[in-house]
C-alpha cells in the first residue's frame, strides 16, 4: 500500500484507511484483529474509529476499545495513525454543549489506551453552537498535545468555511481533513438525510481543492449496491437500493462496466479508482466484514482515468437524467 502525507500536516497514512464501525460487534473480536494484522501487514498504518460507535450496545465505545487493546498487545502506538471522532447526541432529545469536546476526548484517550490522537474529529456539527467556541476548544486540545491535528465531519459547506477562516485567522491553523459521504454513485437526496449524512457536492469539491483539504471518504464504494446491481441481487427494500438506485446510477454502472473492460479490472477496482484521480488527496475509509473484502480494496491496481473520463462520470453524477437523455 502506497503512503502520503496529509497536506498541511506531518502525519503519515497509508492511501486506504481501515473502518473499524463494526469491530467487536458484528465483526468479533477475533476477527477484527485479524483484519487489523492483515492491514498492517500490507503497509496499511491509518484506522478510523469514534467514540459512538456500538453505542447501541451496552458498553458502548467497543471499537475504540477493541483497537486500543490491539495497539496496546502489539506495541505498536508509534506506527499506527489513530482518527477518532467526537461530540455527537446518542439520542435527539440529548442537549449537547462545547464541553462534550474535552469529555469525549478524555473517554477516547483511555478506551484507545494513549495520551494522543493522531487526528480527531468533530462527529457532527450543531450549527446553534458558534464557530469560534468549538475551534477555540479544538485548538487548546491540538496545544496541550492531546491531538496532533484536527478536523471535521458531517459539517456542511457554509459551517466548514466559517471553522476553516476561524481557525486559519485566529490560530494560523489550516483544517486539513474533511470527512463526509463520498462514492461514485448518485445519492438519493430525499432518502439519505442531508443533515445527517454530508454528501460531495460542487462547492465542497472546489473549498476541498482551492484550500488543498484532504477529504477522508466514507462509503467509498457505496456499500456494495453496484455488486448487487451486477448480480441482479438489488430488491426495492434493500436500504442500498433506497440510498442510490436511480438513473443516474444506473448509467454510472453501464459506464463502471465499460471501464472494467477497458482497464481490463473489476468493479471495486474502478469505484474506488474514481476516489483517487482527483486533484486533491481522497483516502477511502475501507469498511470490511471479511478479510477477502479488505484485501480486494486495498490491493487495486491504480489507474489514471482520462479527464474525458472522470468528467462524464461527474456529469452522471449531477445531471437530471430523463430516460436515455442528460439535462
Amino acid at each position: 500500500m502506497e503512503h502520503l502525507i496529509i497536506n498541511n500536516t506531518n502525519i503519515e497514512v497509508s492511501q486506504f484507511c481501515l473502518g473499524t464501525a463494526y469491530f467487536g460487534t458484528k465483526i468479533n473480536k477475533k476477527d477484527s484483529f485479524r483484519m487489523l494484522d492483515s492491514f498492517i501487514d500490507q503497509n496499511g498504518n491509518f484506522i478510523d474509529t469514534a467514540l459512538i460507535y456500538a453505542y447501541w450496545i451496552k458498553g458502548s465505545s467497543l471499537s475504540e476499545k477493541l483497537i486500543g487493546e490491539y495497539i496496546s498487545i502489539n506495541n505498536i502506538r508509534e506506527t499506527i495513525v489513530i482518527c477518532t471522532k467526537g461530540f455527537i447526541k446518542k439520542n435527539p432529545e440529548e442537549k449537547i454543549k462545547t464541553g462534550q469536546i474535552k469529555n469525549d476526548l478524555e473517554n477516547s484517550l483511555i478506551n484507545l489506551k494513549t495520551n494522543y490522537i493522531d487526528l480527531y474529529l468533530l462527529h457532527k456539527d450543531y450549527i446553534e453552537i458558534p464557530v469560534k467556541e468549538i475551534i477555540d476548544i479544538l485548538y487548546s486540545l491540538k496545544s496541550m498535545g492531546k491531538i496532533r491535528h484536527y478536523g471535521l465531519s458531517n459539517w456542511n459547506i457554509n459551517r466548514f468555511k466559517q471553522a476553516y477562516e476561524y481557525s486559519l485567522q485566529n490560530y494560523n491553523y489550516r483544517i486539513p481533513v474533511n470527512q463526509l459521504h463520498w462514492n461514485i454513485a448518485k445519492v438519493n437526496i430525499n432518502y439519505l438525510n442531508p443533515h445527517e449524512n454530508i454528501i460531495m457536492d460542487d462547492e465542497f469539491y472546489n473549498f476541498q481543492l482551492s484550500n488543498k483539504i484532504t477529504t477522508m471518504a466514507y462509503t467509498p464504494s457505496a456499500g456494495g449496491v453496484f455488486q448487487k446491481m451486477n448480480t441482479n441481487n438489488l430488491n426495492p427494500d434493500d436500504i442500498l437500493y433506497k440510498t442510490y438506485y436511480n438513473k443516474n446510477t444506473q448509467k454510472i454502472f453501464s459506464l463502471i462496466k465499460q471501464l472494467t473492460l477497458k482497464y481490463d479490472t473489476n468493479i471495486s477496482s474502478i469505484i474506488l479508482n474514481y476516489l483517487l484521480n482527483h486533484d486533491f488527496q481522497t483516502i477511502p475509509i475501507i469498511g470490511c466484514s471479511t478479510i477477502e473484502q479488505l484485501n480486494e480494496n486495498i490491493n487495486i491496481e491504480r489507474i489514471n482515468f482520462s479527464k474525458k473520463e472522470i468528467e462524464k462520470t461527474h456529469n452522471l453524477k449531477t445531471k437530471k437524467i430523463f430516460f436515455n437523455f442528460i439535462v
